[in-house]
């Protein structure tokens, strides 16, 4: 049975820095079968990742360097390591700051939900109060009877 040697670690790369591309070949002895060239691009925000001892590639001189989505970028001093899996993804969360995002997503929907459950308890009963009209006061036209006087057929004669 084999032993796993792997470590794990957080890298975390600030927003700034240099990403690479690997091109084949090397330095003019042909010792190195790959290199790390500049693409003179740089990241635009900061980068947390967690990696193992496997995922990194190390150069000709020693240097480790992380494969990311841009490109690869030199890694060398910026990587933590830790004893195991449990501990690197516990370290990852703290930095991510990944419960606190999570607490507040929740928090957010429950305060939308709650605004949108007032907004609607209220209009349910403004429905309710004005009849499906604008305004709660009703005028209602009064008839008033109209009075005749009666004018006898005969005029009497004094």
């Amino acid at each position: 049975m084999k032993k796993n040697n792997t470590t794990y670690g957080v890298i975390d790369i600030p927003a700034g820095t240099i990403l690479c591309k690997m091109e084949n070949g090397g330095d003019k002895d042909g010792k190195a079968r790959y290199r790390f060239a500049d693409t003179g691009k740089k990241t635009s925000s900061r980068l947390v990742a967690l990696v193992t001892n496997e995922t990194l590639m190390p150069d000709l001189y020693g240097a480790q360097w992380a494969h990311t989505d841009k490109g690869w970028v030199k890694a060398e001093d910026k990587i933590t390591w830790y004893g195991s899996y449990k501990e690197a993804s516990n370290a990852l969360a703290s930095v991510t700051n990944r419960k606190r995002k999570v607490l507040m997503t929740i928090l957010i929907i429950v305060l939308a939900a709650g605004i949108g459950y007032l907004i609607y308890k209220y209009y349910k009963h403004y429905k309710m109060t004005t009849n499906g009209t604008t305004n709660d006061i009703t005028i209602e036209p009064t008839i008033e009877p109209i009075i005749e006087t009666v004018l006898p057929d005969e005029i009497p004669l004094d």
